[in-house]
């Protein structure tokens, strides 16, 4: 059976302001050793806004920081 990493972990459309530890420290290849669903550790924020919630006042997690929502990528202006 394949080991699953971080990087196996993260949506495809994943916004690319959401940070997480293994995506500042270069380590989405690192293996995984439990059954976590999400990427990281579980604590992720916006890097527009520098908190656990985007500039649209919803919460930062991969399950949310996806394609379809309004600030994905940075608002633009």
């Amino acid at each position: 059976m394949k080991t699953r990493t971080h990087r196996d972990l993260c949506p495809d459309d994943l916004c690319p302001l959401l940070v997480f530890k293994h995506r500042l420290i270069h380590a989405l290849d690192q293996e995984i050793p439990d059954d976590r669903e999400w990427p990281g550790d579980g604590y992720y924020w916006c890097q527009e806004t520098c908190y656990e919630v985007g500039p649209d006042d919803e919460i930062a997690h991969p399950s949310t920081c996806r394609s379809g929502r309004s600030c994905h990528g940075g608002f633009r202006t």
